[in-house]
């Protein structure tokens, strides 16, 4: 009797064995499945929140000033420079001739100006050898067949003020005194940009600005054109509209307006507003006949 009471201990012991073991198994399968679950579960929120971040980032672009947008297709063309004919002009390894645009440089070549050379030497020592890129505003060439350009020191990302004072030299010029401002029709989408880095020049009395308060040179401010100069009214803008006064304008439009109840502008289902200047540089640069009669 002692012999088969052991026997089925052992017997037992062997089941309450096997029965925890395979409890164990269960349960990890159980909880894998769980976790796996759990994992599936969880990338449909992730995908959610993608899809709103993209939405967000559109809403963002829409709500941007376009100027400021990192405009990849700013058509920028490289060039080498070979060699600096005067402060505004340079040659290019193509052969080709490139006037700057919206600012001049006193003469060094056919005539001598005052500030001429000390122009003509920063834009060498700057420019020579160089790589650079060229965008143009309305015009191709003008009448002796030169490229008109904007010069760019690096391939600009928008057409900022901001990108404008640190990268077109351009502006550059114009900014240390080296140039005037010059706005000449039809090119004059950024003559307020340039108007407004003269004027900080002038108050600063640097370069040209050191030998009187019309320059050295033809520009907007210079003494040839200053009985005749209306800033407004060289830009085709009424003179009693001022430059930072609110116009409205549509998205397509090139025309801007005095007021938003005019009737031109109820054949529009959005109706844009901002300064003169904004209005201007967005290519808006017609006043509305209506407005304006």
């Amino acid at each position: 009797m002692m012999k088969r009471r052991k026997k089925i201990n052992i017997f037992t012991i062997k089941t309450i064995i096997l029965i925890y073991i395979l409890s164990i198994t269960f349960s990890s399968l159980f909880l894998t499945g769980c976790d796996n679950g759990n994992l599936k579960n969880s990338s449909k929120p992730h995908t959610k929140n993608k899809v709103t971040e993209e939405k967000q980032t559109q809403i963002n672009l829409q709500q941007t000033d376009i100027s400021e947008i990192n405009v990849s297709e700013i058509e920028a063309v490289q060039g080498v420079v070979t060699r600096v004919v005067d402060g505004d002009t340079i040659e290019l390894k193509s052969g080709q001739v490139v006037r700057f645009i919206n600012m001049n440089t006193p003469e060094s070549t056919n005539k001598i100006e005052k500030y001429g050379k000390e122009a003509s030497q920063f834009t060498k020592r700057m420019l020579n050898g160089k790589t650079v890129w060229l965008t143009k505003d309305i015009s191709e060439t003008d009448q002796y067949g030169r490229l008109l350009r904007f010069v760019w020191l690096k391939k600009p990302t928008n057409l900022s003020e901001k990108e404008f004072r640190a990268n077109c030299f351009n502006a550059i010029l114009v900014l240390r005194g080296y140039a005037m401002s010059y706005s000449y029709k039809p090119d004059i989408s950024y003559s307020n940009y340039f108007r407004k880095f003269d004027r900080e020049a002038f108050e600063k009395k640097l370069g040209l600005w050191q030998f009187g308060e019309n320059g050295t040179t033809k520009g907007d401010y210079s003494s040839e054109n200053k009985a005749n100069y209306d800033i407004n009214t060289n830009l085709g803008i009424p003179k009693e509209q001022a430059l930072d006064s609110t116009t409205y304008f549509t998205p397509s439009g090139k025309s801007y307006h005095k007021f938003k109840n005019c009737p031109t502008l109820s054949r529009s289902k959005t109706i844009l507003s901002g300064t003169l200047t904004e209005a201007i540089n967005k290519g808006h640069q017609d006043p509305c006949d209506f407005c304006y009669k």
